[in-house]
Parts: C-alpha cells; structure tokens; sequence
C-alpha cells in the first residue's frame, strides 16, 4: 500500500489499484471503480482533494458529498439518457425464461426483492461496475453466506445473458470467490436407527415417504409426486418420470429436476413389503392415485404438512441435534440416502444413476451402471434398514 498525503493506494492481487480516503465524516471511502494504472488511481485522489478544499473555502464543508452519493447522481444522471434496462427492468425479463422451473422462480423473487433490486435494481446494465458488484457483495449479512452465493449467482447469470444480448460487453460479477457452490455443512448425518425412529412416530399414512426419501434416494417433490402407476407390480422398482413443485398459485406438476432424475429406482426388498401395505391401505385408487395426498384437496401432499410431521415425529422420538446445534430437516434425508448407498459400495457413478444428477455430464455418456452391482448395493441397504428395525 501506497501511503499519500491524502489517501492511499494499494494494488490488489487482480493487479488493480484501489484508491481510499477518510473523509470529513471521519469514515474510510473508496473509489466506485479499480484502476489500470497507480497515475490514474493517483489522480482520482487529487480530485476529491480539490473537491474537499474547495469546499472548504467556501465555507460549505457542510455540503460535503461521499464518492458514493455523487456516483449514483452521476448514474441517475446517465440513465435518464440511456435506453439500456435497468436491472430491475432487465430482471422481469429475464425471469419470463420458459426454462425457469416455479421453484426457482420463487427463490429467484425472494433474493431480488429482498437481496439485489435494494442496491442494484435502479442501475442500468452498462453502469454496472466491478467495484459496484464488489461493494454491494461485501455489504451483505455474511452471516447467510448461502444466500448470498445463491444472489451472486442470480446476478451474474442475469448479466451473462446480457452479454450474450451484446447489451453489455462484460460481465461485472468478477469478485473472488463469490458465488461458489454451497459446501456441505459438516460431517453431520442421520443414522440408520434415527431415521427407523422417525419413520415409526410419523403418522402410518407419511411414514412410507420418510422410507422412500431415507433408503431410495428420492428427492422430495418426486416423492410427492408418485403415483400407483409408477410402482412395479411387485413393489421392486419405482419409475421417477415427474416431480411436484410449489410456485406462486399453487403446486405445479412437471418433469424432474434434471433430464438424469427420470430414472427406475430399485426398492430393497425389506422395504417392498411395507410399500404393498402403503398401497393397499393408503394410497389413491386408480392408476393414477397419489401414494401420499392432503387429505383435505385430495391432491398432492404439501411440503410443509410432511415438514411439520417430520418435525413432531423427531421430536418424540428425541433425534439428537446436529454438531451445530440445528435439528434434522426432510432435506437431510437425502444426504442420509446417498451416505448409506456409499457405504453399501455404490460407485460414484451409481451414485449418480441412483440420485439423478446430471455432474460428469460427458462421461456419463460413455458409462454404464454395473446392473449386477446395482443390484448388490441395493441388497446391502435392506440389510442396513433390516439390522436398524430389529434394533428398536
């Protein structure tokens, strides 16, 4: 760093020059932008002396403005001439992309209302800056870091397509390590034992989806979703094709979440006869008959009423919390799932085939799950699930 008279300079690691001053408020600024060159950076800094001094002279110290005020006036200035979107503008667009599921249209709102529009929602697209995407990513709540890669991702997706339209010629988000993929939040797992225990104190018309989430690898709304006709007729196989999804008006019925989720899942054998007994005694009639429904609408049953079963039934059969004190949620079923299918011996690739996910596209391409192995792996966890409902 560059100590000065007035301010100071320093080369960030990009090899960038960032220019900063305490001013009459006795608060530290920095420049809206990064520097080239130290001259520019160098100059910046005589600007805003001559502006103070100037000031100064006159008496009106008082009128004082921050860098950040007046470069938002300049902005406001420039957009009343530009045709280019706004964000805010450009974020209604971009959210009318028919490839959006309503989940993720959901989530996208909340993080523009409450995360984005607020700081960068009046800004034309070609006012958009490095340092403004910098200076509105360091100003967010660090304590929900998740949150924050997810708009930071939201963003720079936005402004990719931007790109794309030749509306921009370079997408601003370039703040390091921002936006990165959620890491796993510990070693934290449920056992085989827990999950038995709050299968068995769930209501019996809810405890098969606790089965089916915990040993089948399924995710939620595919859960929510299935139906008599995709059971095989000996209760060995289930056929993912569709998942159900909450958007603004309601559920919404559609494919799974990825071209790799519609997959033929096969059951363990302990839990077939359980699944036959789901269906003669609580299922829908008919091909088309829900296996888990509300029984008030007759239709899909809604994520937060097996949330709040799954809550009681953890409750009374004491689950014990994670390391960092939070309780176990229907989500962790799923990490339950693909843990004790490892443990099992599943390759990563079964892994894979048994979860629907779509990583390693092209080398999936040319891979082939092991049916003899599959088989195997699938074996191994009804004897998992078979020692934990003997233990109780």
């Amino acid at each position: 760093m560059v100590q000065r008279g007035f301010g100071s300079i320093r080369k960030l690691p990009s090899g960038m020059h960032q220019c900063r001053y305490i001013g009459p408020d006795g608060r530290r600024h920095t420049a809206p932008r990064t520097y080239d060159r130290w001259a520019d950076a160098d100059n910046w800094l005589n600007k805003e002396r001559r502006y103070w001094d100037g000031l100064e002279a006159d008496g009106k110290l008082s009128e004082w403005r921050t860098p950040e005020q007046r470069h938002l006036d300049d902005l406001g200035a420039l957009n009343a001439l530009s045709t280019a979107p706004t964000l805010q503008e450009y974020s209604e667009q971009y959210m009318r992309r028919p490839e959006l599921s309503p989940s993720t249209l959901k989530r996208n709102k909340s993080l523009l209302k409450v995360h984005i529009l607020p700081f960068l929602g009046s800004v034309r697209l070609p006012d958009i800056t490095k340092a403004m995407i910098r200076g509105w990513w360091q100003s967010l709540d660090p304590e929900i870091k998740r949150t924050n890669d997810l708009a930071y991702q939201l963003v720079r997706g936005m402004l990719n397509i931007a790109v794309e339209e030749e509306i921009i010629t370079e997408n601003p988000c370039q703040v390091k390590g921002a936006g990165g993929a959620s890491k796993a939040k510990g070693p934290d797992t449920l056992t085989p034992a827990d999950v038995i225990d709050i299968a068995n104190n769930t209501s019996e018309r809810l405890a098969m989806a606790i089965h089916i989430m915990a040993w089948c690898d399924l995710r939620n709304g595919e859960v929510f979703e299935l139906r008599r006709k995709d059971i095989a007729p000996d209760c060995s196989v289930i056929h993912v094709t569709r998942s159900v999804t909450k958007g603004d008006k309601g559920y919404v019925i559609g494919p799974t979440k990825t071209d790799a989720g519609e997959r033929d899942v096969p059951v363990p054998e302990p839990l077939q006869a359980l699944l036959k007994k789901h269906l003669r005694d609580y299922a829908q009639i008919g091909p088309d008959g829900l296996l888990f429904y509300n029984r008030r609408t007759g239709k899909n049953v809604n994520e937060t009423e097996v949330r709040d079963a799954f809550v009681l039934a953890r409750e009374k059969a004491g689950t014990p919390l994670k390391s960092n004190g939070k309780p176990y949620t229907p989500y962790d079923l799923r990490a339950f799932a693909l843990t004790q299918a490892g443990i099992a011996g599943a390759t990563l690739r079964e892994l894979q085939a048994r979860a629907g996910h779509t990583t390693a596209a092209m080398v999936m391409r040319y891979q082939r799950v092991d049916t003899d192995h599959h088989a195997k792996v699938t074996a191994r966890i009804g004897e998992q699930f078979e020692a934990a409902a003997r233990s109780q």
